[in-house]
């Protein structure tokens, strides 16, 4: 009998031991639940609630690639550990960028609050984050870096006014992403900027948009509605194997909506003389309202 004890005291040793260990293992090398992470920023985790938040004012450090076990889909960020944990990450007023591959892979997210004191979501920031669905750019971001929502589950995106430049491979591999609509400053859709986002049905771009570089729609297989503010896809300088763009139907800014407009366009279909005629009716009394 007490043999039998010694044994189930020892297995029950055992187990603890295992468990100890594979816990260290996770959370080992300071792996806290709170630190710095910039000049006058700070981090901390609860786990209650599984919340992420960065407080503070000022910039984010920079991180690279390869936070565990030599993964490059993973920040080197302190916060590494909680790539599988953290669901909601809160970025508080004051900080004003988010640094490179700061939240690369971080699986879990589902909810991130940007504040309207950042102006640079930077290289990486929050790419591979497989569970985000959809996030809200404030109007005070200028500049989405290279491959800042690379790889995302994001399903629509509006790029705020305030941006200038979507940068190359921005939202590349964002394979659940339907729709898109484009902020009125823009001037460049940058290499593969939306590559191989084969699940998007619309894009709204704005009369801004000077160039759209090579592949930046490559692979947007279902893509069928591109709305243009402006007037002449020959105003825009578009790139090489961009034809899903390009094979889609464009609505113009110069189509109006209104009655007669879609009259017009009605007649436009028939293309013989009856069209004709009644179309330079519609016109006369187009003008005369």
């Amino acid at each position: 009998m007490n043999n039998s004890l010694q044994k189930s005291a020892a297995l029950f040793m055992a187990v603890i031991m295992v468990l100890t260990l594979f816990v260290s293992a996770t959370f080992a090398d300071g792996d806290e639940n709170s630190g710095t992470c910039g000049e006058n920023l700070t981090w901390s985790y609860d786990s209650n609630t599984k919340t992420l938040t960065i407080s503070g004012t000022g910039n984010m450090e920079d991180y690279s690639l390869g936070g565990g076990a030599g993964s490059v889909n993973l920040t080197t960020a302190p916060w590494k550990h909680l790539y599988n944990y953290a669901k909601t990450l809160v970025i508080e007023e004051g900080v004003t960028n988010i640094g490179d591959a700061a939240f690369l892979g971080f699986i879990e997210l589902t909810s991130v609050t940007i504040p309207n004191t950042v102006t640079n979501i930077k290289w990486r920031a929050l790419s591979c984050c497989t569970s985000l669905t959809k996030v809200s750019l404030p109007s005070s971001v200028k500049n989405i870096g290279r491959e800042a929502f690379f790889g995302s589950g994001l399903e629509s995106i509006t790029i705020p006014d305030s941006v200038s430049d979507i940068n190359a491979e921005a939202f590349c591999d964002c394979i659940w992403l339907k729709e898109v609509t484009i902020g009125k400053s823009v001037r460049l859709i940058g290499y593969k900027a939306f590559n191989n986002c084969h699940r998007m049905e619309k894009v709204a771009i704005p009369a801004s948009v000077e160039m759209i570089d090579d592949y930046a729609f490559y692979g947007c297989s279902d893509l069928k509605d591109v709305y243009y503010d402006g007037e002449n896809i020959e105003d825009i300088e578009i790139g090489d194997y961009n034809d899903c763009l390009l094979v889609a139907k464009w609505h113009f800014g110069n189509e109006d909506g209104s009655f007669i407009s879609m009259i017009k366009n009605f007649f436009a279909g028939i293309g013989n003389s009856i069209s004709e005629f009644f179309r330079s009716i519609i016109d006369f009394f187009g003008n005369l309202f």
